[in-house]
């Protein structure tokens, strides 16, 4: 006679007991699907990296530049001017021949509502450069003061999802997040920032200011809930008190924007951004797969711990003495 096997063990979540032989075939499952899991999270990855390479490819084809000949991240003190932050927070100003510029983010884009493509500024590339009456200053004047009008209600502060948003712009498409159910305005803002600005400088340059971006917006917008900013972020006495173009606000050199408010000197022509967009780098020397990773828990990308503190120092935000 058959003897009859007892369930051993805790019950499961339904209230059923399961026997040894179910609860070892159910941890084998378990196992094969965390392993399917991983593989396909790395097949993911590896897809991405390849998307990443082929876009840098892609633009430094049609747009090259001497960063293609020579990584930002290994700059000799010859080629490109490091912004440190003891020069950038104490002392007198110097003269501007003497100094290097600071890194410029000139900051954000249309999205009080979603504007129609008559309405839209064009690229800069289109934009006369003999027509001194339509400079792209004039047009991030306008976009970023838009940012004020955004209900903070409709702002996502949450990092994981920032993150993802920022990435997959960047990579796959801005339009692959208009497509989603819920868009928060801020990425329209960045959307329009890349297009008519960052999308010229290199992958890592791009997300490295459209991260300083997206921080500003939300201190901006919801200050109460906005992650911290680096300090040579934060708004100087001039700032406060002399009435300025709002671009002024968004170089991340303090002593810089200071300069700007005061003297309205170096002119923000369309000159200035063509030359400065030609020569600002990051300085960033590592592979696409130790600037992104995939979150295991949500599944979404996410800028790796080494990038983000990169991203904290003013040293890795240079310019090509080129510029000067």
């Amino acid at each position: 006679m058959n003897k009859k096997i007892k369930p051993v063990g805790m019950p499961w979540s339904s209230g059923r007991l399961l026997t040894s032989a179910e609860r070892d075939r159910k941890r084998r499952m378990n196992r094969e699907s965390q392993l399917l899991r991983l593989e396909r999270m790395k097949e993911r990855l590896q897809a991405f990296d390849s998307r990443l390479g082929k876009v840098e490819e892609h633009y430094d084809r049609l747009c090259p530049t001497k960063s293609t000949a020579q990584p930002p991240s290994q700059p000799s003190s010859q080629n490109c001017s490091e912004f440190t932050e003891e020069l950038s927070l104490e002392g007198d100003f110097p003269s501007v021949q003497n100094i290097p510029l600071p890194l410029s983010a000139p900051r954000s884009f249309y999205l009080i509502q979603t504007p129609s493509a008559s309405s839209m500024p064009p690229l800069p590339s289109l934009v006369s450069r003999a027509d001194q009456n339509t400079t792209l200053r004039g047009y991030l004047d306008d976009v970023l003061g838009s940012v004020f009008s955004v209900d903070p209600l409709e702002v996502c502060t949450n990092d994981i999802h920032n993150q993802d948003a920022l990435i997959r712009g960047v990579v796959l498409g801005w339009n692959h997040l208009r497509k989603e159910s819920f868009n928060c305005p801020l990425w329209r803002i960045l959307s329009w920032t890349d297009e008519l600005l960052t999308v010229r400088t290199a992958i890592a340059t791009r997300l490295a200011l459209l991260r300083g971006v997206h921080l500003m917006l939300i201190n901006f917008v919801s200050p109460d809930r906005a992650p911290t900013i680096p300090r040579w972020f934060r708004p100087g006495k001039p700032q406060l008190s002399i009435p300025h173009h709002v671009t002024c606000d968004y170089f991340a050199w303090p002593r810089f924007r200071d300069r700007l408010i005061i003297s309205d000197y170096p002119k923000l022509d369309n000159a200035f951004w063509s030359h400065f967009i030609g020569n600002v780098r990051f300085a960033w020397s590592f592979s696409p797969d130790r600037t992104i990773e995939m979150d295991e828990t949500s599944s979404k990308y996410r800028f790796s711990n080494q990038f983000l503190e990169a991203t904290q120092s003013m040293q890795n935000f240079r310019m090509d003495l080129e510029f000067f």
